[in-house]
């Protein structure tokens, strides 16, 4: 019985990741059309959620990077886990959230993704954004 619960949970693990593809390959689309695309995390969000709920799943991983496009530009609007916690409230439990930024620094790291200082204020950060965006131009 373990083993067919093992099979099953690597199948559903599988199928989220290509349900995260398939949905971040369709908010690509409009680049064919030469449109630009500005996604905080792309496919970094999807990688640091999976390994959140289901621990590390190397298949998944192989997925969803294969499957998704590379960014021309990838941004990581970088937050500690306490101004995460007080700009939502009992949003995320506190250990979930320290967990999760340093997911997010690891998968930064590999996916080569621009941090952007997101506890600036907002004009800040769009400035920041903006900028990034101009060096590809």
């Amino acid at each position: 019985m373990a083993g067919r619960r093992r099979l099953v949970s690597w199948i559903w693990i599988l199928l989220v990741a290509a349900v995260n593809a398939r949905s971040l390959r369709r908010s690509a689309r409009p680049r064919r059309r030469g449109v630009a695309v500005v996604c905080d995390r792309w496919v970094t969000d999807s990688l640091v959620d999976l390994r959140l709920r289901y621990g590390s799943h190397r298949g998944a991983v192989l997925a969803l990077r294969a499957a998704v496009p590379r960014p021309d530009l990838g941004l990581l609007l970088s937050l500690d886990a306490e101004t995460a916690a007080r700009r939502k409230p009992g949003d995320q439990d506190p250990a979930v959230l320290r967990r999760a930024v340093g997911l997010y620094e690891e998968e930064a790291r590999r996916g080569a993704l621009a941090r952007v200082d997101a506890r600036a204020s907002s004009s800040e950060v769009a400035a920041e954004v903006v900028e990034q965006v101009r060096r590809l131009l």
